[in-house]
């Protein structure tokens, strides 16, 4: 095989979303904490999915053109910080390939060199060890095989090879994974894609498997009857989230200023360069066609010339953030949005939504600012909605939304500008990469956890500017400790405890606090730990669908005789966490 064409990659992201579909359980398995969360599996194999998808419904054209296809699917169907950086790997395969109906193994070569740099573009903070480092390493093999003469095959074969032995290594150059005993997932991820992919040309996939390819069971939530909670995606971080680490940077200039910029064969490279220099924040992502822009500048009217000049703008939005921040921060609870109640306080219906309520599917009426959030369980959901928020896309820990599902909520918001809530280290990448998509002003509160979203919308006020609300929601962030309770589904050793499978445990930002066969013990270790963190007089329960009211109300009247502090329960019922806790 001298050539790579646009049949044989149509095949090959057949079978390379069909492998990984079929060992997606596996990878998820490869995770640093011993809890059911490990869906970086999951996560890249929809994400292959979407791609593939798009793919098999495109009739004709050439490879550069299917190519082309694959990463735009990828990009609306990336399903967390794994999906993301997957989908950044495709995307820079493409630019690689683009304009060409096939290639030979030079050309081969720079495309997966191409995509291994773009996935790493897409990282504010590289980390090695990571599903990065594997696939700089396939693709540096690549280009040793290509420069001394092999062949389309050799390279390919060469490159899996190099990205195996890479993997094999990650545990040695991230501490999490050596102390877990576990490769790294996304990485593994990786590896199945690639191996799948060259089955479907080296012969080892006959045509009977590649039919059976089928689209991916979603399934339901799982019900924590049967899979207890797992923590926070921050011990996972050190591998997958680790790897899509975003920054947080505070604005260093007086204008944020974004706009669409229009035209034919946008060079996105040279519109970069031209506006570095005019401020930070900068982001430049889009199509040929088609950029949105970003930066925070003093000088957007020289920002808005140079990209005058280059095609046609819309959409601007300039705002004055250092003028914005001068107003005086309202730190009330908005009196639009009334609280749900305590749990014992309220009717049985109370905090019951419904099996699949998510974003209302009534059109609303246009406003000027809405804001989105990502969480599950009916009681969540209910209460969010009580403290304002327009949308809630339903996700949780063992199903990430995806790019497009987010990008809905905020198209459905109907609104000039929208905050997003992730809730969950594992969906920012994915709201981040939506909110670059919107045609509208979307700002991203990294919110990593349900009670973090909880306390940003009580600074939320929607008739104060956009500014406003954002630097007073990003602070609440900082004001309370957030956990959570799980159950430990295998033996292992993380964070210097030694833990049991069926023992509960206890965690904080990402890390085991308390662990033990008794929860109300491990619940009041976490708490004391949280208090010593953060101080507080208020401590407030969201427990799960499984867990009983008398006994949160048990160890609600324990931490009140203890620290002399006020426990508030409410109804969560979240279907993965049986606890989440926060202390303010």
């Amino acid at each position: 095989m001298d050539k790579l064409t646009a049949d044989a990659f149509r095949m090959m992201a057949r079978a390379s979303a069909a492998r990984l579909e079929a060992e997606k359980a596996r990878v998820d398995a490869l995770n640093v904490f011993p809890v059911p969360d490990g869906d970086t599996g999951t996560n890249m194999a929809l994400t292959l999915w979407a791609a593939a998808n798009a793919v098999l419904k495109h009739e004709g054209g050439g490879l550069g053109e299917l190519a082309e296809v694959a990463a735009k699917g990828a990009l609306m169907g990336a399903r967390g910080n794994s999906g993301v950086i997957l989908s950044q790997f495709l995307r820079g395969f493409a630019d690689a390939v683009k304009g060409y109906d096939e290639i030979d193994a030079g050309q081969l070569a720079k495309a997966l060199k191409q995509a291994a740099d773009a996935a790493y573009g897409a990282v504010v903070r590289p980390v090695e060890g990571t599903v990065l480092t594997v696939g700089k390493e396939a693709a540096r093999q690549a280009m040793k095989i290509a420069e001394a003469g092999g062949n389309l095959l050799e390279v390919l074969d060469g490159s899996l090879a190099a990205a195996m032995k890479t993997l094999a290594q990650t545990p040695e150059l991230l501490a999490a994974l050596k102390e877990a005993g576990v490769v790294d997932a996304g990485g593994e991820g990786l590896v199945v894609a690639a191996t799948g992919a060259l089955s479907a040309i080296n012969g080892k996939m006959d045509d009977a498997a590649l039919r059976e390819i089928k689209e991916p069971d979603l399934g339901p939530e799982p019900e924590p009857e049967t899979e207890p909670a797992p923590p926070g995606r921050e011990a996972q971080a050190k591998a997958e989230s680790v790897a899509g680490g975003i920054s947080e940077a505070t604005p260093q200039y007086r204008y944020c200023t974004e706009f669409l910029l229009k035209g034919e064969q946008l060079d996105k490279p040279a519109i970069e360069k031209a506006l570095a220099d005019l401020g930070d924040s900068m982001l430049v992502v889009g199509e040929p066609t088609l950029l949105k822009i970003h930066i925070h500048t003093n000088h957007p009217g020289l920002v808005l010339e140079l990209c005058g000049s280059r095609g046609e703008l819309s959409a601007i939005h300039i705002n004055n953030m250092a003028e914005q921040n001068i107003e005086a921060a309202r730190k009330a609870r908005p009196s639009e949005a009334p609280a749900a109640g305590p749990a014992e306080n309220r009717t049985e219906e109370t905090g019951r939504v419904g099996a699949g309520t998510g974003a209302d599917d009534k059109p609303k009426e246009p406003v000027e600012l809405a804001v989105v959030s990502v969480t599950s369980g009916s009681g969540c959901i209910e209460l969010l909605k009580n403290l304002g928020v327009a949308e809630v896309v339903q996700g949780g820990q063992t199903m990430n939304p995806s790019t497009e599902q987010i990008l809905s909520a905020i198209e459905k918001a109907n609104a000039k500008a929208v905050i997003v809530l992730p809730n969950n280290g594992n969906v920012l990448m994915t709201a981040r990469q939506a909110a670059h998509l919107a045609s509208i002003p979307v700002t991203v509160i990294p919110s990593r956890s349900f009670c973090e979203g909880v306390a940003a919308m009580l600074q939320f006020s929607p008739k104060e500017p956009l500014a406003d609300n954002v630097k007073r929601m990003e602070e609440a962030l900082s004001t309370i400790a957030s956990g959570e309770v799980t159950v430990a589904v295998r033996d292992a050793r993380v964070d210097g405890h030694n833990i049991v499978k069926g023992s509960h445990l206890g965690i904080s930002r990402g890390r085991i606090i308390s662990s033990g066969d008794d929860r109300t013990q491990v619940i009041k270790e976490l708490v004391a730990a949280m208090m010593k963190e953060k101080g507080g007089t208020l401590v407030t329960f969201y427990i799960g669908a499984d867990t009983p009211e008398e006994e949160a109300a048990a160890i609600a009247a324990e931490l009140t005789a203890a620290y002399g502090v006020e426990v508030e329960i409410y109804q969560g019922l979240q279907p993965v966490y049986s606890y989440l806790i926060s202390v303010e």
